[in-house]
């Protein structure tokens, strides 16, 4: 179900406050009474609301009064964040035809929360000390602006939130991470930000890319958790490393196993990540590839044919020819040989950049198209999915074709042929650098999908 309207409490949703929050209350308590009280304790407590908290420590007017002047100072140690996502999601709402509102407790502290953050023009109104569950102020809102309650929703990560659209006969998406809400009337419950993409109403846009390169492969740029970070922010709720195996060198694969397997740990709460190689047809190496397979190491295998190489099963490959040295008609024959004999193999996900001897032969003509046939029948008998890359877009190369040049992948043609198969496709970004997870690339094979109507698979469930 899309939405347009979203209500949105501020603390603990649109902003990491609650170790502000807790920290001062702790040390309010620190100082007046001379006593530590269980920090964790007050911060689930907090996550109720400030009622449950003043009333189980039986805390006294003047000791909320020094509370209140801690908490409401906004550069109080640790200061609140805004979580890395918000301000995207914010703007993807908007870009949708939809609107944002705050529907919070909190007092006019919120203002200067939202000029730190530099957020104030993403809100079309604002609600304050909202008295939930009381659902009167909310109500009014709805009113005031002439909103079809069946396009609004509340988002919030408390009871008290989700209780406020139950009462006022709305939706409620319930933000729990780490589900420790156990009884409410949310109408959805997620346990990462992110996943509040799926109600916005905006098809075609890459929500999982299972195609990220690290600096290992020697020709991208960032650091592993730059990435990672770029992904959060951008609104990607699964980030799939999947860089070129590393040969001849076997081990440094597994030190790239072990740093990303640190990052999906360490972001847990806010982004799936997933760990996988993009590899050629080695038959040298194939059954290295299934041991990385049943060990687990990896989550899945991408397909990503550059070039062919010398059929040896014995030593490493050799005499291998890039794409970009496809310069006759002579190598679309070894290009579908090797893509023919990778298939058979039944280790792969998908087909990465299906179409990129394009980048080295350069031109679209019956011996292309012969091609582009022979590849989609392969496709739709081993039921794989064939990849709209971003990676072409950005290339130097092109494809003269009509007059116009275009970038060798994802080649339009190419793909309306596709299609006349049964067939599905995914978007992957093919990034080598942080920023190549939302740049014109992305945007392109975002908008080609829509222009062709594709059976795009925005998620892979089985992996």
């Amino acid at each position: 179900m899309n939405y347009k309207y979203f209500f949105f409490d501020f603390d603990g949703m649109l902003c990491d406050s609650y170790d502000h929050i807790t920290t001062a209350f702790v040390n309010t308590i620190k100082q007046v009474r001379n006593i530590n009280i269980n920090y964790q304790e007050a911060y689930d407590l907090f996550k109720i609301n400030f009622e449950e908290v003043f009333k189980y420590y039986k805390v006294l007017d003047y000791e909320e009064k020094i509370f209140n002047s801690y908490y409401q100072d906004i550069n109080y140690y640790p200061k609140a964040q805004l979580y890395l996502p918000i301000k995207n999601l914010l703007k993807n709402i908007i870009a949708s035809g939809g609107k944002n509102f705050i529907y919070t407790n909190r007092g006019t502290t919120l203002y200067e929360y939202l000029k730190e953050f530099q957020i104030s023009d993403l809100f079309t109104d604002i609600i304050i000390n909202a008295n939930k569950p009381d659902p009167k102020i909310l109500l009014d809102m709805i009113d005031k602006h002439h909103l079809n309650k069946e396009e609004c929703v509340v988002v919030g990560d408390r009871f008290l939130d989700v209780e406020g659209a139950y009462n006022a006969k709305i939706a409620g998406i319930l933000y729990d991470e780490e589900s420790k809400i156990f009884f409410h009337h949310a109408t959805y419950v997620i346990k990462k930000i992110n996943q509040l993409y799926n109600f916005i109403d905006m098809p075609y846009k890459i929500k999982n890319n299972y195609h990220t390169h690290t600096t290992r492969c020697n020709h991208a740029i960032g650091s592993d958790e730059e990435y990672v970070i770029e992904a959060i922010k951008t609104g990607y709720q699964t980030l799939g490393f999947s860089d070129h195996l590393m040969i001849p060198n076997i081990n440094l694969n597994y030190e790239y196993f072990d740093s990303i397997a640190l990052l999906k740990e360490k972001y847990r709460n806010q982004i799936d990540i997933k760990i996988a190689l993009e590899v050629e047809y080695y038959p040298y190496y194939i059954p290295f590839y299934q041991k990385l397979i049943a060990e687990h190491k990896v989550d899945y295998l991408i397909f990503g044919n550059h070039g062919t190489m010398a059929e040896n099963e014995t030593t490493r490959p050799e005499k291998i020819c890039f794409i970009n040295e496809f310069n006759d008609d002579y190598y679309l024959d070894l290009y579908f040989d090797c893509l023919s004999k990778a298939v058979n193999t039944h280790l792969f996900k998908y087909i990465a950049h299906p179409d990129c001897f394009l980048k080295g032969y350069g031109k679209w003509n019956e011996k292309a198209i012969a091609l582009t046939h022979k590849i989609a029948k392969l496709l739709q008998d081993n039921h794989l999915y064939a990849e709209l890359s971003g990676s072409g877009y950005r290339s130097r190369k092109k494809v003269f074709y009509n007059g116009e040049y275009y970038p060798p992948y994802p080649f339009k043609e190419f793909f309306k042929i596709l299609k006349e198969y049964d067939i599905k496709f995914v978007l992957g970004c093919d990034a080598h650098a942080p920023e190549q997870l939302h740049d014109e690339a992305v945007e392109y094979i975002c908008s080609l999908a829509k222009e062709l109507n594709l059976d795009v698979v925005y998620e892979l469930k089985d992996l």
